[in-house]
């Protein structure tokens, strides 16, 4: 997903923005950038977790069927793991 700065904060908006990209299961929202609306997006949603790029983990990831990462989340996980190095 490029951006989710156009989330309208409203749960119904971002299950239907799911069931578009045919998220199912427990799904991982990775972001680089957590807005308000974006946590009352996901907040009522139980299969959803919301977490930001720097603390991302294991537990989160093997517990997820469909991971949802934004562009710059990516960026940032990769310079994360090219610094463990």
């Amino acid at each position: 997903v490029e951006t989710f700065a156009e989330v309208s904060g409203k749960t119904a908006d971002f299950r239907k923005l799911l069931t578009s990209i045919d998220a199912k299961g427990n799904v991982l929202v990775v972001t680089d950038h957590i807005t308000e609306k974006l946590e009352q997006a996901t907040r009522n949603l139980p299969q959803v977790t919301l977490t930001h790029a720097n603390y991302l983990n294991t537990f989160n990831l093997v517990n997820a069927d469909t991971i949802v990462c934004t562009k710059e989340a990516i960026d940032k996980i990769a310079e994360w793991l090219k610094e463990a190095k």
